[in-house]
Order: C-alpha cells, then structure tokens, then sequence
C-alpha cells in the first residue's frame, strides 16, 4: 500500500468514525427528552431529513424543538407521531 494509499484509508476511518459519534450524540439528545421509541426514531428521522435538505440550524433547531413539544402533549393521550406529522419526510 503506498503511502497515499494509507492516509485515505486512515482519513476514511476518522471520517467514519466522527459519523458514529455525531449519530450517537444526535440519538442521545433524543432519548433523554422522555419521548416513546417510536417518537424518538421519528425524531431521528427528521433531524437526517432536515440535514439532507440542508435546513439551517435555526430552521432545524426551530423545526425540532416545535415538534418534540408536540410530540410530548400528544404522547399524554396517546397520540402518534406519525398520526400527528405523517413522515419524517413529509414533515421535514
């Protein structure tokens, strides 16, 4: 392997890498706002919406913040966020 070779391959692992670690901490943000695993998997799915939409982060950080309030109230009478919202992609 030449050398350029080797610092891809170890350019291609920390960029790897650096994804775990922002799903995780993005999965984490979610889990502990006291949301069903449903709901928090819709959440999920939208904030990957929203970046693939290339949404800014005061629209996203809006966008989100509405929805898990939403989510919370209708969460108390049983309430879906797919019944609330329909999809991820559709919402965002």
């Amino acid at each position: 392997m030449s050398e350029q070779e080797q610092k891809n391959a170890a350019a291609g692992q920390r960029q790897r890498q650096h994804l775990k670690e922002d799903r995780q901490k993005t999965g984490m943000m979610f889990e502990n706002a006291g949301l069903t695993r449903k709901n928090e998997d819709f959440m999920y799915q939208l904030n990957k919406q929203l970046d693939a939409q290339g949404a800014t982060a005061e629209a996203k950080s809006a966008l989100l913040e509405e929805t898990m309030t939403a989510l919370l109230e209708g969460q108390k009478t049983g309430q879906t966020a797919k019944g609330l919202f329909g999809t991820p992609t559709k919402h965002a």
